[in-house]
């Protein structure tokens, strides 16, 4: 027996919650993302610059 036109809207509203609440969760992770790939990047800098400062010390101290 198929469903019926009730049960087909009732399934529709909750597809479409479902739907909604996925691209929250979405955007969320996005800017999770965003953010992390920001601070790497930063703290992948901050560690290029300090073995570049280590690296002209220990060339002076020769």
């Amino acid at each position: 027996m198929s469903p019926s036109r009730e049960e087909l809207l009732q399934q529709i509203e909750q597809l479409q919650m479902q739907l909604e609440e996925l691209q929250a969760e979405n955007a969320d992770l996005e800017i999770l993302v965003e953010t992390i790939t920001e601070h790497s990047t930063s703290l992948e800098n901050q560690i290029y610059e300090k073995k570049r400062a280590d690296d002209e010390l220990s060339a002076a101290g020769r």
